[in-house]
This record gives C-alpha cells, structure tokens and sequence, in this order.
C-alpha cells in the first residue's frame, strides 16, 4: 500500500505531540515518513526515491508536487515546506518556488 489510498480522517502524525495546526519540526515530520513506510505506506517521495524531488529544474520539481496531491503525509510536509522554504526541494506539494512566495 502507499500514501495513494490514504485515510486523511485517520489524522497525521499519531503517536507523537504535533497538532494539526504546528509546525513540525524536520524531526518530526521524518519520524512520521518512517512511521507510514513501516506500516507499508510508503509515500511516494521516498518509496520511489525519485530525484525529482530534489531536483533544481522547475520542471521536475512540478512533477513531483503533483505526486504529492493524495498523500498521507501532506499536511505536515506542507506545513514543514513552508515555514522552511528551501533552496531546493518539494515539500508538501510545493515547489521550492511556491514555498518561496508563501513564506515571503
């Protein structure tokens, strides 16, 4: 199974003191990845390994946002994306760009 056929009633971050309306921390928000691939709900960002992910080119990294769209782990990767907006990166269903102009 992956993020594809994720439950978002079923909340985000069980298990741990992050409320849907924080900012997790990096920590936080990889102990959730990590949480969701042991139950075999691997998001896609890091089920597949895909380096569009961290790609510099708009391109890819719009690709990427795309697959973000029903995944599991949305609300605290965006959340996370834009209160650190990278130099390169997609967090979230946001291109480093987006992140960008939503942080200001």
């Amino acid at each position: 199974m992956t993020c594809d056929d994720a439950d978002p009633a079923n909340g985000l971050l069980r298990g741990g003191d992050y409320e849907p309306d924080e900012v997790p921390s990096y920590e936080q928000l990889v102990d959730h990845l990590l949480t969701l691939t042991a139950a075999g709900r691997s998001p896609l960002c890091v089920l597949r390994e895909d380096p569009r992910f961290t790609s510099h080119k708009a391109t890819e990294q719009a690709a990427a946002a795309r697959t973000c769209r029903r995944c599991r782990a949305l609300t605290p990767c965006r959340a996370y994306g834009e209160a650190n907006p990278r130099d390169v990166g997609v967090y979230g269903g946001l291109t480093e760009r987006a992140a960008r102009r939503l942080g200001g």
